[in-house]
């Protein structure tokens, strides 16, 4: 293969990047595909807070200049303590003053954080906690259509769709004359709840107007597995093949499954669509040979899938 778009009807080995990028998130840029990971320590004693990648084929990744998606002089939010992870980001392009937005955990709070950059790489500006629940809240999946935003992210209950509202603008400041970004990011209406408790740590792919992929990560036994149902509304209801709805009936249509020696496929990090219209899945694994790093953290590399969809 050879060229600058996602492979059609070709050959590639998974994974495409490792060792690792533990609930990360791969979006498009302005300037081909990024990647954002989960803080880690690729090598015992080197930490990397948020390390980006960048790809212009899906297929291979590089760590150019060793990048993290934070400032150098803020290497990691600190509303919170503890390790930044399942990270998510989104192409807000009508907001102009600043069109990449990430959301985040942080540690083992009960909250998701917000960030935001005029670039895809970075740096990213912190915005503080933006969703609270008295719940256990994890796993946000940022989705833009359009000037609409919304986030999924999942409670001990299910999973829930919040709008959200963005604003970006640049001030300049009176003393240096310098420009400021000011940002910020609100909840619209309630959150609605799009399916049950089980079927976690969501990603969406819209097709067309009004046909929406629900991905999601579910247990079976002692191993994580891929499934999804569809709407044809944002908000639901979301269907499996058989009909039942994710939220009260069904755990999902099973789309990946643990192999002999790659398991626990979860984190749908993005789902693509190329020139001609081929589907790729970008996901987690675990290699069971190679399960942790030699610092201790989680060996999860990102692994790619072409789709096949039968309408």
């Amino acid at each position: 293969y050879e060229g600058n778009m996602p492979p059609e009807a070709t050959q590639f080995r998974n994974p495409v990047w490792e060792p690792d990028l533990e609930y990360g998130a791969v979006f498009k840029g302005a300037a081909g595909y990024y990647a954002i990971g989960s803080e880690t320590q690729w090598v015992k004693g080197l930490t990397y807070t948020a390390p980006v990648l960048q790809s212009n084929n899906l297929m291979d990744w590089s760590f150019n200049n060793q990048q993290e998606a934070f400032s150098t002089t803020m290497t990691s939010p600190t509303w919170a303590e503890g390790r930044i992870h399942s990270i998510t980001v989104g192409f807000a392009k009508t907001v102009s003053a600043a069109s990449y937005w990430m959301f985040y955990q942080l540690g083992d709070e009960s909250a998701i954080g917000a960030a935001v950059a005029t670039t895809a790489p970075g740096p990213y500006m912190d915005l503080g906690s933006v969703i609270e629940e008295e719940v256990n809240v994890r796993n946000p999946y940022f989705a833009v259509f359009g000037a609409s935003w919304y986030l999924f992210y999942t409670t001990d209950n299910g999973t829930y769709l919040q709008d959200l509202t963005l604003k970006a603008t640049n001030k300049t400041d009176p003393d240096t004359g310098d420009k400021i970004l000011v940002a910020s990011v609100t909840k619209k209406g309630e959150p609605k709840q799009v399916a049950g408790a089980g079927f976690e740590d969501v990603a969406v792919y819209r097709i067309g107007l009004n046909k929406y992929y629900l991905f999601g990560t579910v247990k079976n036994g002692n191993t994580t597995e891929i499934r999804y149902a569809c709407s044809n509304k944002m908000n639901g209801p979301y269907i499996d093949k058989d009909g039942k709805d994710i939220l009260t009936e069904s755990k999902g249509t099973l789309l990946i499954e643990s192999g002999s020696s790659i398991v626990n496929p979860e984190n749908v990090c993005g789902v693509f669509a190329d020139a001609s219209d081929k589907e790729y899945i970008l996901y987690n694994a675990t290699d069971s040979s190679k399960p942790v790093l030699e610092s201790g953290y989680n060996r999860k590399p990102l692994f790619m899938n072409p789709l096949d969809r039968d309408e």
